[in-house]
């Protein structure tokens, strides 16, 4: 009788192990919007005033999608990249032609959950304002681990860009077209630590 049941025991391991893999939903939080006007002020006289360089403005919208709990590694979307490109003023508070690149780092921390289970991911940015257009980064985030069940999910916010600004057929302030922001999604099954089983306990098992 024990053998029987050890060998149901071993038949029902083989079929959970060739189950459907369960699907679960994640989601990423948005980030913004964030306004970004150059750090210094513009003379009255310049073209558009002394308040006509609002700067540009970035948000990263909301997303949520479906995850298989499969191992393996994946990539998938995590975020919309929303950007309206305005006048940045790169002149100095004297002299409107006397112009530079302006820099910006905004930083793009966001919340994330993976199966109910909360996290964080950490990603910077990056915004040029040149004369001439102007360009937006993310840099590949840091690794953030979500324990979903018997899984490990890695997620690793994945470079975007540089992109340049698009302007035709358009007027300022001039809404970009939107983006999508990617990570890397590396799934693990946790390893499960099994008891040692002494010899009495095998010959019992074959009595």
């Amino acid at each position: 009788m024990k053998t029987v049941s050890a060998a149901v025991a071993i038949l029902a391991i083989c079929l959970a192990t060739t189950a459907a893999a369960e699907t679960v939903s994640y989601t990423v939080s948005g980030w913004g919007p964030a306004q970004f006007p150059a750090p210094t002020p513009a003379p009255d006289y310049c073209p558009w005033g002394a308040d006509g360089y609002p700067g540009d403005t970035l948000e990263l919208g909301e997303y949520t999608g479906t995850l298989e709990l499969t191992e393996g590694t994946y990539v998938q979307k995590i975020n919309t990249v929303l950007w309206t490109i305005d006048y940045t003023y790169g002149g100095t508070e004297t002299d409107c032609d006397d112009w530079s690149d302006i820099f910006f780092a905004p930083d793009a921390a966001r919340s994330m959950t993976v199966g109910g289970t909360n996290g964080a991911l950490a990603q910077t940015g990056s915004l040029t304002c040149t004369w001439d257009n102007d360009f937006i980064s993310f840099a590949e985030g840091s690794t953030t681990t979500f324990t979903v069940g018997e899984y490990s999910v890695h997620v690793t916010p994945l470079l975007f860009g540089p992109q340049g600004g698009v302007f035709e057929k358009c007027d300022f302030p001039c809404a970009q077209p939107p983006y999508d922001l990617w990570a890397e999604f590396v799934v693990e099954r946790t390893p499960v630590s099994v008891e040692p089983v002494s010899w009495s306990t095998v010959k019992d098992l074959y009595r």
